[in-house]
């Protein structure tokens, strides 16, 4: 039978090297991961994908569920009773027992074929006479002429049921690609955060250094008091910034924790390194109209819309044969065995000449017929909605696709701009100093001018990080992340 459901058995990233854990001898219980290893243990151990996993399981039963409508029927009846009749005038009663023995087979097929194999035997006990056995065979046939006689709207349950397990299959596909980019965006801003702490920090040290020198000179008479505050302000708008900084880590690193969740539990105080820096991508970008077309393609909410779509074909296909009357063909053919035992019964029917014959044909029509014809306007109405959907969910897609590939190119050439920026503010930062050490600055100046190349240098850092996660983003929205990480899986067909 064919898989129904999303098989995670080969969930598979062509990373190399997949190791982690400790953090050589003496470093403690660090968690040292790079991108490609983070991704590999969201998709093993993440929790919330756990629990979507089960998920097209669950649905693809229902497809069994519709299709155990076409089970044989297995139906039994064992029945006994007593009657009493009162004949003549004098009083006389007449009594009598019955024992009824029924089983029977019941087979429906998709062609609006029902089929009905009975096997009956029946006791007669009469007091005062003879104990009569009749057995009896017969098989029943009703065909559906009308309603009910069409194979593709007698199978819309079961293929609607197939459907939805698809659905199941491309929500929780969806589900995959928008954790492996999580987990991505989130590695990639603690390790922005992890830069900034360290940039900030030296950025602290340039500052208390300054300050000590200021102390210095002003204890040698180069300078006067007053321009002891701006270099202690200085200090503490870096420790300011330290501690802002640091904060946030932690919680960009509980948050990135919980989403690789690695083995043994995500361990909240268990300290993160991450072997990957933020350097500029120089791929060259392929053309918005490529990725369009690609997300036309793969995107997930895009293929549940399509199959949205043919369900609500299926549910036309289904009420408009509803709108049909029901007339059905049925013929019978029995035949019985009397004796006066049970066996002798049965193997009379086998030679008996006794048989009974039934052909007939019901005939059934609610008159004005509304519920069926409102059936059917609704079908009609929800797959004209669901085609409207279709089309726009592609605008969407296209439209976040084109918008992605927008931002990958303004965050590329950020990087350019970020880095002259740098540069220049290094040069001003060194002319400052000069000047300061030549007496023709101020303490105050030469702050601002380290407070712009601090600036400038996260900028720096924080645009090659936007442009990873723009790519990042970019990969998501055409569908195409997880083929491009490495991550296969497996959909049923």
């Amino acid at each position: 039978m064919t898989r129904t459901f999303l098989t995670w058995a080969a969930v598979w990233l062509m990373t190399g090297s997949l190791a982690w854990g400790r953090d050589g001898e003496g470093e403690g219980d660090v968690l040292t991961l790079s991108v490609e290893q983070a991704v590999v243990l969201a998709v093993q151990h993440n929790r919330a994908l756990r629990v979507e996993q089960l998920q097209p399981s669950i649905v693809g039963q229902f497809e069994r569920i519709e299709r155990a409508s076409y089970d044989p029927l297995l139906l039994m009846e064992v029945a006994y009773g007593r009657s009493a009749v009162r004949t003549g005038d004098d009083g006389n009663i007449d009594r009598a027992s019955q024992l009824l023995l029924d089983a029977r087979i019941l087979q429906r097929v998709p062609t609006g074929t029902v089929l009905e194999l009975e096997a009956q035997h029946e006791r007669l006990s009469p007091d005062g006479e003879p104990t009569e056995h009749v057995a009896r065979v017969g098989l029943t046939v009703t065909q559906a002429l009308l309603r009910g006689a069409s194979v593709g709207a007698n199978l819309v349950d079961i293929r609607q049921a197939r459907l939805e397990t698809q659905i199941s299959q491309y929500e929780l596909y969806g589900f995959v690609e928008s954790l492996v980019a999580e987990v991505e965006q989130t590695y990639w801003q603690l390790v922005l955060l992890k830069r900034q702490i360290e940039l900030v920090g030296h950025a602290l040290e340039v500052a208390r250094t300054q300050e000590d020198h200021v102390e210095r000179r002003i204890a040698a008479g180069a300078l006067a008091r007053t321009e002891l505050a701006a270099a202690r302000a200085e200090v503490a708008l870096r420790e300011e910034a330290l501690i802002v900084a640091e904060a946030a880590a932690q919680v960009e690193r509980l948050a990135f924790l919980r989403l690789v969740n690695p083995p043994g539990g995500p361990s909240w105080d268990r300290p993160v390194r991450l072997l990957d820096e933020p350097e500029p991508l120089l791929k060259t970008l392929d053309e918005a109209s490529a990725h369009a077309a690609l997300a036309v393609q793969l995107r997930a909410d895009l293929n549940e819309a399509h199959l949205r779509l043919e369900q609500g074909r299926l549910e036309v296909r289904r009420t408009r044969n509803g709108l049909l009357p029901r007339l059905d063909l049925f013929a019978s053919l029995g035949q019985t065995g009397h004796a006066d035992t049970l066996g002798r019964s049965w193997r009379e029917v086998d030679g008996s000449r006794s048989y009974d014959m039934t052909v007939g044909a019901r005939f059934e029509q609610a008159l004005g017929n509304r519920e069926a014809r409102a059936r059917y306007e609704v079908a009609r109405a929800s797959r004209r909605q669901a085609a409207e959907a279709v089309a726009n969910v592609r605008q969407i897609v296209e439209l976040d696709v084109r918008l992605a590939h927008l931002e990958v190119q303004r965050a590329q050439e950020q990087i350019t701009a970020t880095r002259a920026t740098r540069a220049l503010r290094e040069a001003t930062l060194r002319a400052e100093q000069a000047k300061f050490a030549a007496g023709s600055s101020t303490v105050l100046l030469v702050a601002q001018a380290q407070r712009d190349l601090l600036e400038s240098q996260i900028a720096e850092v924080q645009a090659m990080v936007e442009h990873r996660q723009a790519v990042i983003e970019l990969y998501r929205l055409d569908g195409s992340l997880l083929q491009r990480r490495g991550v296969n899986v497996r959909m049923a067909e």
